[in-house]
């Protein structure tokens, strides 16, 4: 590194360029022996991490610290078109694809570089699964699993009820608590008479 910096900053010299050694860094990856690097006899900096034309550059070599970065960037533009992704008037299809073309253009910007590891592949997988729900409007206590989340589609209106809820409208009307319900629940006998009543009520 050293000699071709000197052959270069001597080239340099000879057109009438003079090499800036304040602006000039270097950096060295996958180098455990720092050399010093010098122009002039002036050292030169070593730099961190740094990020060149939007991809993060370590002294490592990998990609996990770009990787968070892109993970990040695309957060914030979801964050951003936050009111597209809630509003009721937008179609499904018209805001997944604007989801494409803001968000995971963002999130996969410089992806050509990475090293996909599982790892690598499950945070990116987590991150637009997290947006997708968001999306299709499926939050806590309904839950689907990942391999679903990808083959969803939902109308207009509120998230369908879950079982959780239809119980616990049931559970208020009987004017039972949970802890009752688990009381019950244990002797067979009663239990069925319980179900039993309401299945008649339903009919």
């Amino acid at each position: 590194m050293q000699e071709k910096t000197t052959k270069r900053e001597a080239l340099s010299s000879k057109l009438g360029v003079n090499i800036n050694t304040e602006k000039t860094k270097i950096m060295s990856i996958k180098n455990k022996s720092i050399t010093r690097i010098t122009i002039n006899n002036h050292d030169i900096k070593e730099l961190t991490p740094v990020t060149y034309s939007g991809s993060v550059i370590n002294i490592t070599g990998g990609t996990d610290e770009d990787v968070l970065s892109r993970i990040g960037k695309a957060r914030s533009a979801f964050n951003i078109l936050g009111n597209i992704s809630r509003s009721r008037e937008i179609t499904t299809g018209t805001k997944m694809r604007i989801f494409v073309s803001n968000v995971k253009s963002v999130l996969f910007y410089g992806c050509e570089t990475w090293t996909m590891t599982e790892k690598t592949v499950s945070k990116l997988q987590t991150s637009i699964n997290r947006c997708l729900r968001r999306i299709l409007r499926i939050f806590w206590p309904p839950t689907i699993s990942n391999f679903n989340l990808w083959e969803a589609s939902r109308r207009r209106g509120r998230p369908p009820n879950s079982w959780r809820r239809d119980t616990e409208r049931t559970i208020q009307l009987k004017n039972y608590t949970w802890t009752q319900m688990e009381r019950l629940a244990r002797d067979r006998g009663h239990w069925r008479s319980f179900v039993s009543g309401l299945c008649s009520e339903m009919e």
